[in-house]
């Protein structure tokens, strides 16, 4: 199966090929309307277990995320993924959200402990995702909650892993949002080079900087 970093993948829906891309923005709009965590819809499309809504809701926010106008979206998901037709769908489904939540897949999901998409909230094995991170650490960095929402979870990992190494951290493995204790770290020894790089030195702490450079009168 195509995919790509961008989670840009195209399929054949109903009468044509579209681009679905479920960026972090239709991503939450999905785990509000499913109540549950991308992980968990996940789990439910690769393990045939799902509710007709993760197919079409899943269908509808990718092809909003491809380009389509929501009130387009919304009339093709009416027209052609409906019920009799499930199943034809299932496998579109789960191939945006796993280009989503993976990138380019070599193959099919197994889905366990180790999926990827950042920390989740413990609750009643909805597994929700802890959006708030993504806005405080896309804010810290200088990106708007619509910037943060605009980009894919790979794209948002690359701009954390990017700010961490430039900020002194060392970014993990997995890519998931930052713990709260390492957050605070950074965000001070930001503010603090910050600080530092727009302060005015004084005439004594300029002299001693530059002690070697400077030439009695």
């Amino acid at each position: 199966m195509k995919g790509t970093r961008s989670a840009k993948i195209t399929r054949f829906i109903h009468d044509d090929d579209y681009d679905l891309c479920l960026r972090i923005g239709e991503l939450i709009e999905l785990s509000e309307v499913r109540d549950s965590g991308p992980p968990v819809i996940l789990s439910r499309l690769s393990e045939g277990a799902w509710f007709p809504q993760d197919i079409i809701e899943t269908i509808r926010l990718g092809l909003i995320g491809g380009g389509l106008h929501p009130q387009q979206a919304k009339r093709l998901t009416e027209r052609a993924v409906q019920s009799g037709y499930l199943i034809d769908y299932q496998a579109v489904a789960l191939e945006a959200l796993y280009a989503a939540m993976v990138g380019v897949p070599d193959d099919l999901p197994e889905v366990g402990d180790d999926e990827p998409g950042g920390a989740t909230d413990p609750d009643d094995g909805k597994r929700h995702i802890k959006w708030s991170s993504y806005f405080q650490f896309g804010g810290v960095a200088g990106y708007t909650p619509a910037e943060v929402k605009a980009m894919s979870l790979y794209e948002f990992s690359c701009v954390r892993s990017g700010w961490m190494l430039a900020n002194g951290g060392q970014p993990d493995e997995k890519d998931e949002p930052v713990d709260d204790d390492e957050f605070e770290r950074l965000v001070a020894a930001h503010e603090e080079r910050s600080e530092q790089a727009t302060r005015v030195l004084s005439m004594e702490e300029f002299l001693a900087m530059n002690k070697d450079k400077v030439t009695p009168s």
